[in-house]
C-alpha cells in the first residue's frame, strides 16, 4: 500500500473506481526516454565507427605515401647505380634463377625416379645432384671396388690403380 501511494505521487499509476491502473502517460514517457537512450547509444557507436573508418582511410593514405617515397627512393638509387653494377645483379638474378630451374629440374627426376635401377645409374645420379643416401645405408662401398669383386680374377686386367691389392683380388669365387 505504500508502494501504491508512492506510485500515485509519483505518477506510474492511477485510481479508476475502486482500483489501481498503470498510467499510460507514464508508460509513454518510460518508452520514449528508453528510445531517447537507445537513439543516443546508436548515435555514439555511429561517430565512433566513422572516426574508426576516417582513422583506417588516413593510415591507409600515409602507407602509400610512405610507399611512394621508398618507390621514388628506390628509382633514385637505381639511377646511381654503374652500368657494371646493374650488370653484375643482373648475372646474380640469372644465377638464382638459373639454380632454381635445376633445383626443381632434380625434384621432378627425383620424383619420377623408379626403383630398382641400375646401382651405377643411382650412384651416378646420386652423386650429380648432391641427393644423400637413406640414414639406413651408414656407407656405401665404392663402385669399381665392388665390381671388382665380381670380376672372377683372371678377368680382372683393367683394375683402377687406387683399387689394386688384397681387398681388389679377394673373391668369394676363388
Amino acid at each position: 500500500s505504500k508502494s501504491i501511494k508512492q506510485g500515485m505521487k509519483d505518477g506510474r499509476f492511477m485510481k479508476v473506481k475502486n482500483s489501481y491502473k498503470i498510467n499510460v502517460d507514464w508508460t509513454k514517457k518510460q518508452k520514449a526516454a528508453a528510445k531517447a537512450k537507445e537513439a543516443a547509444k546508436k548515435k555514439v557507436e555511429k561517430q565512433r565507427q566513422k572516426d574508426f573508418d576516417q582513422a583506417k582511410q588516413q593510415k591507409k593514405v600515409e602507407a602509400e605515401k610512405e610507399k611512394k617515397k621508398a618507390d621514388e627512393e628506390k628509382k633514385r638509387k637505381e639511377n646511381v647505380i654503374t652500368p657494371e653494377e646493374r650488370a653484375e645483379a643482373a648475372r646474380k638474378k640469372k644465377r638464382k634463377e638459373e639454380a632454381e630451374a635445376r633445383k626443381k629440374y632434380i625434384e621432378q627426376q627425383l620424383r619420377k625416379r623408379r626403383l630398382p635401377i641400375e646401382d651405377t645409374k643411382l650412384h651416378r645420379e646420386d652423386k650429380e645432384w648432391g641427393v644423400k643416401p637413406p640414414e639406413d645405408v651408414t656407407k656405401r662401398p665404392a663402385l669399381p671396388h665392388t665390381l671388382t669383386c665380381l670380376i672372377p680374377p683372371h678377368l680382372r686386367e683393367n683394375i683402377p690403380k687406387k683399387y689394386r691389392g688384397s681387398a681388389a683380388n679377394a673373391s668369394a669365387s676363388g
